[in-house]
């Protein structure tokens, strides 16, 4: 997998402060982790018009080679420059730690008008099945005018160890991100994804008061939920299976 530091050769420069890179703009980190309904958000955000469209703009599996062949850039300045140069009055963009751990000691040069928010899931358990279930079978996000059939599985084809594992991948993540908040005194706003799951407007509207923009602003949304009420039925089954046996697992 390439690093940002392949791509771009004055990343490391950057980094080290040796290159200027700024932007001015009021800007949204929006810090996530996986399944926890950012895609959704980032499309709420999007059709309000003054955060432009939220990207994973430091996703070296595949986003940032995307941006590169569009934009034309070689440069993280020139990359930056281009990505932050919209006819939008804020920047934004979501992140998970394993992508922004690179630039989080140079963040604040990079933009200095920035805002956190963390877009958490209390139930780790459901985070987890979620995402072993869009792993396995390649279905992550389904856009409301799709035709896309949902997906069922059964209890006997969940991977009990990897569960686990991708909980203490998530367990991990959460932490990392804490830590750099609390280390950094970030004041940061958190959003849950089973409070927001119903609401999502309100929630893009929270985010948008906090950059100074009236609440009830009109928003809409692209995606529809992939989890019915039979995954939450075998998510209930799982817990009551394998109970708090994980570490004897």
């Amino acid at each position: 997998m390439d690093n940002l530091s392949d791509l771009f050769q004055d990343f490391k420069s950057v980094i080290e402060g040796d290159v200027d890179v700024l932007c001015k703009k009021p800007t949204l980190i929006l810090a996530i982790t996986a399944r926890t309904g950012s895609t959704q958000l980032c499309s709420f955000l999007e059709s309000m018009g003054m955060f432009g469209s939220p990207d994973e703009i430091l996703n070296t599996r595949g986003v940032v080679q995307k941006n590169i062949a569009r934009d034309g850039v070689t440069s993280f300045a020139d990359y930056i420059d281009k990505l932050t140069s919209i006819d939008a009055p804020c920047f934004s963009f979501k992140t998970s730690w394993c992508d922004f751990e690179p630039i989080s000691h140079a963040w604040m040069r990079i933009f200095p008008n920035a805002k956190f928010v963390f877009l958490d899931r209390f139930d780790v358990v459901a985070q987890a099945f979620s995402l072993f279930k869009a792993i396995n079978t390649g279905h992550w996000h389904s856009k409301i005018d799709s035709k896309s059939d949902f997906i069922e599985i059964s209890l006997d084809k969940i991977d009990v160890k990897r569960i686990q594992k991708i909980m203490k991948s998530l367990v991990c993540e959460k932490f990392q991100w804490e830590n750099f908040f609390f280390m950094n005194k970030i004041i940061v706003g958190h959003i849950y994804y089973e409070i927001i799951k119903d609401d999502w407007v309100t929630a893009a509207n929270l985010i948008a008061n906090q950059f100074g923009f009236n609440n009830n602003y009109p928003c809409s949304g692209s995606f529809i939920r992939l989890s019915r009420e039979s995954d939450l039925k075998l998510i209930e089954d799982f817990k009551e299976m394998y109970g708090y046996k994980w570490l004897s697992v």
